[in-house]
């Protein structure tokens, strides 16, 4: 979570993978090299107060596990890479 001097904290969660429809590794990584400067990142776990959390699925089920994950400002969802557009442009309004 965001203290004094410190990036806001993006935890990342991808689901099993079982039907990827994208490279979403490499999705988040173009995400995180846009982002980097504004952003800090981790793996998201049960616990931690994010400020956002990102759960990267690969298909429309979404059946990423992510009640468990505590966030401040917003929970976002992917199913495609265009979906990581639409999150990147919103994070760099926050």
């Amino acid at each position: 979570m965001t203290g004094a001097g410190k990036k806001p904290l993006i935890g990342i969660k991808y689901c099993g993978g079982c039907n990827p429809r994208y490279d979403r590794v490499a999705a988040v990584a173009a995400a995180r090299e846009k982002l980097g400067a504004r952003y800090e990142f981790a793996w998201a776990e049960a616990g931690p107060l994010y400020d956002h959390v990102l759960i990267v699925c690969g298909c429309q089920v979404k059946c990423a596990h992510h009640a468990d994950l505590k966030f401040s400002k917003e929970k976002y969802f992917t199913e495609c890479a265009a979906d990581f557009d639409r999150i990147i442009e919103e994070l760099l309004k926050d």
